[in-house]
């Protein structure tokens, strides 16, 4: 005879189930509820008390008290929970609760410890939201309970990454793109950039990684111990441009030598057409013959 558990026994279970989860939308938690009451059953144990015509906001609210109250969750933050028994940090949050993108620019600047700013906000790299909601309705579909249609309800659609959420104190920074890099996981469940193209990112989005004298900062430090990851990252994800300026930096400015960067001076002239260190900005009288590239930014005159 199988066990007979109650509404609040059963969400017990999911949320101790979670794993190595550090949070969690009420969403979330209102699909599981959803998924209980149309099988009154989890985990092979009956549910008792859960009719299928339950108001669901209502049986919502109630688990919502009972978790907090038996010290399974904090007290929640806006639409959303934080597991009781952990102190993650914002960064993990982040990547709790948004199954899709990875933390970027300056927040991953920080992270791989290439920068000593402190970000003032969280730098969240998401698809773009027609791809976020077709990505998630796939999700969905594959997982939902005897072929149930979730997708096609919005509200069990995961929320799209908002900069009106706090996290420990923090906003997001919300990037959509179009397309993503692949991402690299590191410690308890931390999407991020892979420090290779966090370099690339740096030369294309000075703006968003402290300013380009910090950019270039960064690069005179590191550049020489992460060569390989850069001239990797380059070669799989860089265009004509890319070469050009992160070549300027690595030869021309920090005199590192390499057989590769050399092909990208040699592909640079063949090309010829002047281009720009900074994309946004004038250009300037200072400028490179061996890369085609107007300097012009105030470091280099």
């Amino acid at each position: 005879m199988q066990k007979t558990i109650s509404i609040e026994e059963a969400t017990s279970l999911w949320v101790i189930g979670l794993g190595r989860k550090a949070a969690f939308f009420d969403s979330e938690l209102y699909e599981f509820l959803h998924y209980i009451r149309e099988t009154r059953s989890f985990q092979n144990q009956n549910i008792k008390g859960f009719r299928t015509d339950s108001n669901l906001k209502k049986k919502l609210s109630e688990v919502t008290d009972y978790l907090v109250s038996s010290g399974l969750v904090q007290k929640p933050y806006d639409n959303y929970f934080v597991i009781a028994n952990k102190d993650p940090s914002d960064l993990e949050i982040v990547c709790s609760l948004y199954n899709i993108g990875y933390i970027t620019y300056l927040s991953a600047m920080r992270f791989y410890n290439l920068t000593n700013r402190i970000p003032k906000r969280i730098d969240y790299i998401a698809p773009t939201r027609p791809l976020w909601k077709k990505t998630q309705s796939q999700i969905l579909s594959e997982s939902s309970p005897n072929g149930e249609n979730l997708e096609k309800n919005d509200f069990f659609i995961p929320p799209y990454p908002s900069e009106r959420i706090k996290i420990k104190g923090k906003y997001l920074n919300v990037h959509s793109r179009s397309c993503l890099y692949p991402h690299m996981n590191k410690g308890q469940g931390v999407r991020i950039i892979s420090i290779g193209d966090l370099f690339l990112e740096m030369v294309r989005n000075p703006d968003l990684c402290g300013g380009f004298q910090h950019v270039l900062e960064v690069y005179e430090e590191m550049a020489e111990v992460l060569l390989n990851e850069i001239i990797d990252s380059v070669e799989l994800y860089g265009t004509a441009i890319d070469k050009s300026r992160i070549g300027f930096i690595l030869n021309s400015h920090l005199d590192i030598q390499d057989p590769i960067i050399a092909e990208w001076k040699t592909y640079s002239t063949a090309r010829g057409g002047s281009r720009k260190m900074i994309s946004n900005e004038p250009y300037s009288d200072s400028y490179s013959e061996d890369w085609c590239l107007s300097l012009n930014h105030s470091v280099f005159n």
